[in-house]
């Protein structure tokens, strides 16, 4: 059965849109059949997500379409959620609890 059927079932349709918005760095989206982004509505705002049973901080977590420019004055593309790690690991590849170098209560 191809992708495309797939989609007309609810099911289907209904997983692949929570998959989707659970994908904190935004790097997964759904789309409906006009090309209209299917994504949760977001307030602006930054957050330090944090892992308390890891004792971790997680990545910076950046919602509601802020724009984001880098110190060196690159433009980021305006999105509706994305994170930032210090370097690649399991939050930014979208598997939990990664722990990081900043321990919570160390400072």
């Amino acid at each position: 059965m191809g992708a495309h059927r797939n989609s007309d079932n609810p099911k289907y349709r209904e997983e692949a849109i929570i998959a989707a918005s659970e994908c904190l760095a935004g790097r997964l989206v759904a789309y409906d059949k006009t090309g209209k982004a299917i994504e949760p509505e977001y307030e602006p705002s930054v957050e330090i997500l944090q892992d308390p049973e890891k004792e971790a901080s997680g990545p910076i977590f950046v919602k509601g379409n802020i724009p984001i420019e880098s110190a060196d004055g690159y433009t980021y593309e305006i999105r509706n959620r994305v994170t930032f790690c210090d370097k690649p690991n399991e939050y930014s590849e979208g598997l939990p609890h990664k722990v990081r170098r900043n321990r919570l209560g160390e400072g």
